[in-house]
């Protein structure tokens, strides 16, 4: 210790800038690397249990964009108001991380900081709740009802259960084939596929038109197979697959080969 004390001054300068050299040599190789970036590890522990508990897509996302996820993640929760339909009831952790990373993952490669700026505000109610209830409570802001199932860890559309057009659609698109149902049992990225729906007619006019029915419920269920049944999507409407490809710039047909 007496020897540091007779250190001339300039010494610790050195020191110091080459500890920040290497500080930052450190965070280029981590951010470089991809999943060892340092907002990986501001990632609370607990909501990664959520992730991999609740959320079956976050299990099918490669490693290297498992970082940008969390990213993404963090930002949704932090940024967005989350609230109950009883305002004496708090919108517990692990449904925020789990409406959280449905929304995000639209948003896996997307690199334009866009996330979902346009929504102010998250609100759940229970199943029994009405569309028109919802519908009427959810105009003064920029709100996104979801149909939340506290069981089950699901959250849906109010509208989906009664939309008479999407099973249509969803045989359309080629599901049935899949082995499913005519309708995909639960529709957990359609609320936020429909906000993303105008941005991607913008990109992609023509993308949509070759499948009859509302643009933004095609684009809905084409968004749900995309993630969970790509190489399905990809055989039966292979330039859509490839249009959403493009807009969400991933590959999952890739994940499940890798798998």
């Amino acid at each position: 210790m007496r020897f540091l004390t007779t250190l001339p001054p300039h010494y610790y300068y050195i020191a110091l800038l080459i500890f920040m050299m290497c500080w930052w040599l450190v965070i280029r190789l981590r951010s470089k690397a991809g999943i060892w970036r340092l907002r990986y590890y501001a990632l609370p522990r607990p909501w990664l249990l959520h992730l991999h508990k609740f959320v079956p897509h976050y299990r099918l996302v490669p490693l290297e964009l498992r970082a940008p996820y969390q990213d993404k993640i963090l930002q949704f929760v932090d940024g967005k108001n989350f609230r109950h339909a009883d305002p004496l009831e708090l919108v517990a952790e692990d449904a925020r991380v789990t409406i959280a990373s449905n929304a995000c993952i639209l948003l896996l490669n997307d690199t334009g900081g866009d996330c979902f700026e346009d929504v102010l505000a998250v609100q759940l109610w229970p199943p029994g709740a009405t569309p028109e209830n919802i519908e009427s409570a959810s105009r003064p802001v920029k709100c996104i009802p979801l149909i939340w199932n506290e069981e089950r860890h699901e959250a849906t559309d109010p509208h989906d259960a009664l939309n008479p057009a999407l099973p249509a659609v969803a045989k359309a698109l080629g599901w049935e084939a899949y082995g499913r149902t005519q309708l995909p049992e639960v529709l957990l990225l359609a609320p936020w596929a429909r906000q993303r729906a105008p941005l991607f007619a913008v990109h992609h006019p023509d993308a949509l038109k070759n499948v009859e029915g509302e643009p933004a419920d095609v684009f809905a269920i084409a968004t749900e197979m995309f993630y969970a049944a790509p190489d399905m999507l990809h055989r039966s409407h292979p330039k859509l697959y490839d249009a959403m490809r493009q807009f969400y710039s991933i590959d999952p047909a890739r994940w499940k080969t890798k798998a």
